[in-house]
């Protein structure tokens, strides 16, 4: 399954290192056990069971196929000594005759800023990524939000509002867009066929639109 283009991401990254440096948040002592408990502390609460949208993830039986579901646990992987960043893995682990998904997080220590196995900023925006369809741009407009909720849910609203900031401040789409009335999706069609080239005539025209939100 491919996902969308993920036109964002250097801009969310961009906002989510403003708002950490404005708000810090208190950082874990750097072990794997640590880190483990800040994600069972998020992914065992009836808050990420509401809001995080179910994937196929989400199962932690045997066998196949698996059945759609909001992850019920998350595991933690840490990084060799010389990593420093962090990843959602695209597969699943299998621990205890069970499969979950699996985020891995750097143990080098990074520039002003805690190592990613210590830095709840960071495992928060790993946590999410796990937490939206798998149809949807990695770093898009459902994760942004999805990350936002946790950011005010497990960190505090002062550091919620500092990533709000920087979102608006770096034009990170992260709100629901509205939804089109009947004559706004006949209009968009309209347009669209305005724009769409003439079978035959042996050119490309191409259009370009800008996403508001």
């Amino acid at each position: 399954m491919t996902r969308p283009r993920d036109s964002q991401r250097q801009r969310l990254y961009a906002a989510e290192l403003a708002a950490a440096a404005r708000v810090p948040a208190p950082t874990l002592d750097g072990t794997p056990a640590a880190a483990q408990a800040f994600v069972d502390r998020v992914t065992r609460s009836a808050w990420w069971g509401r809001q995080a949208h179910p994937t196929w993830k989400g199962d932690r039986d045997i066998g196949w196929p698996f059945r759609s579901g909001v992850p019920a646990r998350i595991l933690v992987s840490p990084g060799r000594s010389t990593m420093a960043g962090a990843w959602a893995s695209d597969w699943v682990e299998r621990r205890r005759g069970r499969w979950y998904p699996v985020i891995r997080l750097g143990t080098a220590a990074r520039r002003d800023r805690p190592a990613a196995i210590a830095d709840p900023w960071v495992i928060l925006h790993e946590i999410a990524h796990h937490g939206i369809p798998e149809v949807a741009a990695a770093h898009g407009r459902q994760f942004a939000r999805l990350y936002l909720g946790l950011v005010r849910r497990f960190l505090g609203p002062d550091h919620a509002g500092a990533l709000r900031d920087e979102y608006i401040r770096h034009r990170v789409r992260y709100r629901q867009p509205p939804a089109l009335t009947g004559e706004q999706r006949t209009e968009r069609a309209a347009r669209l066929a305005a724009h769409r080239p003439s079978t035959g005539s042996g050119r490309t025209f191409h259009s370009r639109t800008m996403a508001v939100g």
